[in-house]
């Protein structure tokens, strides 16, 4: 019997029908795991996965293979969206068994939930290459049942190296720790003749690209702002963003943003909205800003759902058939651009042959004309809408959710855009009207009017994160008191015992059998990292001595910017950047107090915390205290590290202190 048909999850439910005996992750499966002394399999992905597509249709679906499942195993499906805890448990196993990552996961446990064999995709048959589905199972089941000392030994050296800590154990040979080594290495990594980090498949790393826009920021170094500049633009201007109705994939799997894998995400667009806007505000290019309009179009068209907020994902197939939606033969072409496919095919190769599987993928590999691509773009994205869409995740994920919040707020800042000022205001009402649970913490998932799984500390970090810059649409000090409150309700969840630090899973999440600190960027920003930033700007704002940086803390920021994988420790090397750099305090007050706070975020200012007022008020917000003068004329406070400077009463003079 499939246990699967009341989950609310879209991932489970595609699972539904097989005729695998498969369970939800809870005490019920871990019961009879227990019980019948069977090992257990975890099968892990999410609803848009094309490799868990074609795995349930090769084996899932197959009755003998099913038999053989049911017979040996207690079989489990996690949504990893849903339970990013287990997910990164398990993945981390399956790097040190194997070193592989990815999705479809596949993970073959003892009873008691220590990993011993696993890997991602199984073919249906052996390909020369890796054991077959069938021969997996038959191995992983051989061995837990007639040579479980071996078993035993590989669960504990896999648990060992869990529990160990990653911080110690993989770092750069660099005897400088700090962040400027930090930023040399990164930007050592910078694929100079395509953009972005490395020589192989290509994500985004939007963490590393801000971490060097917040580097240019503070040090004025041009190379770093040329790196972000050049690798955004072949990010964007590439079969890797979706050129004709906006939206940035997943990853690209050639090192030239050529070839996509055809997810879109609303974490990754929402990250990609962000940046776009503060390197607006750095360079004033008026490409970015055409390409951020494009980026929120495309969310507001394709994701938001009825009731507010956004979905998570648009899958990679529609009509079974991997990017079949954003594909073109040359047929196609020539009928969605009668009078144009020949000279505007030139843009991008367009052939019979195709760039990708018979068929070609918008490519162009430089940089088009907005303005001669802009109509062409309008009559394409027409003719693509009479073809099957993709299939979309309907939950609402709070952390996702929250990171596209605080890009909206960037993005209305920059560009000064009633309708993203709107947006912003719509999406901070949807936030605090769905994640809210009756007994005072977050959820994680809304979906189908329902909400469900007790949040994450990347839920609670990005929520608190989102309220602070909320905050910034109308000044309104109702939303430093909810990113207080939650950021609050954090510290007790998340926290190490007896060291600095925050697990990922609170005490209350279950059947762990170890709780692990979210702490790399990965398609998320590393949201044990954030939250030490979050805590201490609300310690600033409401003069909490306990919430700011401890002393302690400098030694932890060095080690982690010295871990070997760069790109991954982004957000660390960020927090260490503002930490040996000062946040910014700036109060505005007096007449005309909020229109000049929004007139100075039109320009880039990282790393500081703003706070504004018209009127005399009675606030718990010492930045606000007894700073009115009689006349009400509008005033400028600047403090940094403990230090203020004397009031100023113009940007221009402000401007002439702020990097004193």
């Amino acid at each position: 019997m499939n246990h699967l048909q009341d989950s609310h999850s879209p991932y489970l439910q595609q699972h539904a029908d097989n005729p695998v005996e498969w369970y939800a992750w809870g005490e019920e499966a871990l019961r009879v795991a227990r019980r019948t002394h069977r090992p257990i399999l975890v099968s892990i992905g999410y609803s848009t996965c094309h490799w868990c597509h074609v795995m349930e249709r090769e084996s899932f679906t197959d009755t003998g293979i099913a038999a053989y499942m049911n017979q040996y195993f207690v079989n489990i499906k996690i949504d990893r969206e849903e339970r990013p805890d287990l997910d990164q448990i398990y993945m981390a196993s399956l790097q040190i068994l194997t070193g592989q990552t990815g999705w479809p996961l596949h993970m073959f446990l003892t009873p008691d939930l220590r990993p011993f064999y696993g890997g991602t995709y199984f073919p249906p048959e052996p390909d020369g290459r890796q054991r077959s589905w069938l021969q997996a199972l038959q191995f992983a089941a051989y061995n837990f049942h007639e040579n479980r000392p071996a078993v035993e030994r590989e669960a504990n050296r896999v648990e060992r190296r869990l529990r160990g800590d990653p911080a110690t154990e993989r770092r750069s040979s660099d005897p400088d720790a700090g962040v400027l080594a930090y930023h040399n290495r990164l930007l050592a990594q910078i694929d100079h003749r395509y953009g972005g980090f490395g020589k192989g498949r290509k994500f985004p790393n939007i963490s590393a690209l801000d971490f060097l826009l917040r580097w240019y920021y503070h040090h004025g170094d041009a190379e770093a702002l040329a790196a972000v500049q050049f690798s955004l633009r072949q990010m964007l201007w590439s079969g890797t963003y979706d050129l004709v109705g906006g939206g940035l994939m997943r990853y690209s799997t050639l090192p030239d943003w050529s070839v996509p894998h055809f997810e879109k995400m609303l974490y990754d667009n929402a990250q990609l909205i962000r940046l776009l806007a503060d390197l607006y505000r750095i360079d004033g290019d008026p490409e970015w800003a055409w390409f951020l309009h494009l980026t929120v179009a495309f969310l507001q068209r394709e994701l938001a759902l009825p009731n507010g907020g956004f979905a998570a994902a648009l899958d990679a197939d529609s009509g079974g058939q991997e990017g079949g939606y954003y594909t073109w033969t040359l047929e196609q072409w020539k009928a969605a651009l009668p009078n144009d496919w020949s000279e505007v095919g030139l843009w991008f190769g367009i052939s019979v042959a195709g760039n990708w599987q018979s068929t070609n993928i918008l490519h162009p590999g430089k940089k088009l004309s907005i303005a001669a691509w802009a109509p062409i773009r309008k009559q394409l994205y027409a003719d693509r809408q009479n073809r099957e869409a993709p299939g979309r995740d309907d939950k609402a994920v709070n952390s996702w959710n929250s990171l596209l919040l605080t890009a909206l707020v960037h993005a209305w800042e920059a560009l000064g855009d009633e309708k993203l000022y709107e947006l912003a205001r719509q999406q901070s009402q949807f936030l605090q009207q769905t994640y809210y649970a009756a007994d005072g913490h977050l959820v994680r998932i809304s979906s189908e009017h329902k909400t469900y799984q007790a949040g994450f500390l990347d839920d609670y970090t990005f929520f608190a994160e989102a309220m602070l810059a909320a905050y910034r649409l109308d000044y309104d000090t109702a939303y430093l008191a909810v990113a207080k409150k939650y950021a609050g309700r954090a510290e007790a969840l998340f926290a190490v015992p007896e060291e600095p630090g925050w697990f990922s899973t609170s005490h209350e999440h279950d059947n762990l059998f170890l709780r692990k600190q979210a702490d790399l960027d990965e398609e998320l920003p590393a949201a044990s990292a954030w939250y030490w930033y979050i805590r201490h700007i609300l310690g600033l704002s409401f003069d909490s001595r306990d919430w700011r940086w401890p002393d302690e803390l400098e030694p932890i920021l060095k080690g982690q910017v010295q871990r070997t994988e760069t790109t991954g420790v982004a957000s660390w090397a960020a927090l260490l950047l503002a930490y040996q750099q000062g946040i910014r305090e700036l109060a505005i007050i007096g007449a005309g107090a909020q229109a000049a706070a929004r007139e100075w975020m039109r320009q880039y200012h990282p790393d500081v915390l703003l706070m504004a007022a018209d009127q005399p008020q009675t606030t718990p917000y010492p930045l606000l205290q007894h700073r009115h003068h009689k006349d009400g004329e509008l005033h400028f406070y600047l403090c940094r590290n403990y230090t203020c400077r004397q009031p100023v009463k113009n940007p221009d003079a402000l401007l002439d202190i702020w990097t004193d």
